[in-house]
């Protein structure tokens, strides 16, 4: 069985207690198959700037950081507008930036400049994993049961 198989299967057990976060579109994911280890199964995701796709990545305990689950990835989502020119050597200014269709969030952006000179400095962005197939719990006694968010 193949790992695409393996997520519809594990979809349909799931999905059907699916609740949004959020700005989050409502509509059942959607599945294509991929040639990658990655299946398309990425569900839409509303941004203040606009909606987004990213991509699936399967779980692999081969890596050199293994993933654990399978994951949702969502790669270069912009936090600020780049800091070239006049912005350079500045404080962040806030992505006002909009867009309507859907944007492709599955393809890494450039990194900082590094010491070895490797880089770019248009690199203010984010890439934001989250759990597949997660069934959202109802609150219990008050509690707040967000995912959880790591940042650094």
């Amino acid at each position: 069985m193949s790992g695409c198989s393996e997520l519809d299967e594990l979809e349909m057990t799931t999905t059907a207690g699916y609740q949004p976060l959020g700005d989050e579109t409502t509509e059942a994911p959607k599945t294509t198959t991929s040639t990658t280890t990655a299946a398309a199964n990425s569900r839409e995701v509303m941004t203040k700037n606009g909606p987004i796709v990213g991509t699936v990545t399967l779980a692999d305990m081969r890596k050199q950081q293994p993933i654990r689950q399978d994951v949702e990835v969502f790669y270069g989502i912009p936090f600020a507008e780049p800091p070239v020119g006049d912005l350079r050597f500045k404080a962040p200014r806030e992505f006002l930036k909009t867009w309507d269709e859907p944007v492709n969030m599955t393809t890494k952006k450039s990194m900082c400049v590094q010491t070895t000179g490797k880089g770019d400095e248009d690199c203010l962005y984010l890439n934001v994993y989250r759990q597949c197939h997660r069934v959202l719990e109802a609150p219990r006694d008050g509690l707040d049961l967000r995912w959880r968010v790591c940042r650094w």
